[in-house]
């Protein structure tokens, strides 16, 4: 009689511990398109206490879906925008975050790190390295605390151009080469004083086109109160 409760009980455990392989393996791996996944099982049976242990392997291609993005960064180039941002001297501020310009600080001196992107999204890793010398074998590898730079005198607009371009700097990154994520992001720069203008006539996956048009951007005379004015 007490067997029969034993086995009893390693048929129960049986069934919940197929049920949850099962359950789990079904919800978290799945196979390639017009594919049979692969599997492996195994039972095994414990005589001491009448218990099951059984082991299910399915194995097959991942499937991820990747949203794309599309960002429009608005840059003001009103005459406002000229202004110094009051800061009279260089100053370096700690970050978690930095961009595609950050600087290190090696030996008691701030100096510009060189940054490398390999794979995109959740695979994504950046590294940074110092100084550079045209490959990663020939530089050394940063691992301190980032700061980013504020120039003497700086006026407002090159304040915003930096921003911009660490923001561009970090989305792109996303990007691959193949053509199914070449364009996972595209960015557009829109510019306004007088009159808004689109500076990017088709949008942009690449830093270097963004680059290309966000180079010459500058402040102008135009304002805010001289677009009102005109169009109110």
């Amino acid at each position: 009689m007490k067997r029969r409760f034993v086995l009893l009980r390693g048929v129960i455990s049986v069934l919940l511990v197929l049920t949850l392989c099962v359950g789990l393996s079904l919800t978290a791996v799945y196979a390639g398109e017009g594919e049979v996944p692969t599997t492996n099982k195994s039972v095994v049976l414990d005589e001491d206490d009448g218990t099951y242990t059984i082991t299910l392997d399915i194995t097959g291609d991942s499937v991820l879906e990747v949203s794309k993005a599309n960002v429009i960064v608005v840059l003001d180039t009103s005459y406002s925008m000229d202004e110094d941002t009051g800061n009279t001297t260089v100053t370096y501020t700690q970050t978690e975050n930095p961009g595609n310009e950050a600087y290190g600080l090696v030996d008691g001196q701030y100096v510009l790190l060189h940054r490398e992107v390999t794979g995109y999204l959740f695979w994504q890793t950046v590294t940074y390295y110092y100084p550079w010398n045209g490959s990663t074998s020939n530089s050394t590898e940063y691992n301190g605390p980032y700061y980013t730079r504020q120039p003497a005198n700086q006026r407002r607009i090159e304040a915003a151009i930096m921003a911009a371009n660490d923001l561009a700097g970090a989305l792109l990154a996303s990007n691959g080469t193949s053509e199914s994520d070449r364009d996972i992001v595209e960015m557009a720069l829109v510019t306004f004083d007088n009159n808004a203008s689109v500076k990017t006539a088709t949008p942009v996956t690449s830093l270097v086109d963004w680059n290309n048009a966000i180079s010459g951007v500058d402040a102008n005379n135009g304002g805010w109160n001289q677009y009102y004015g005109r169009y109110n």
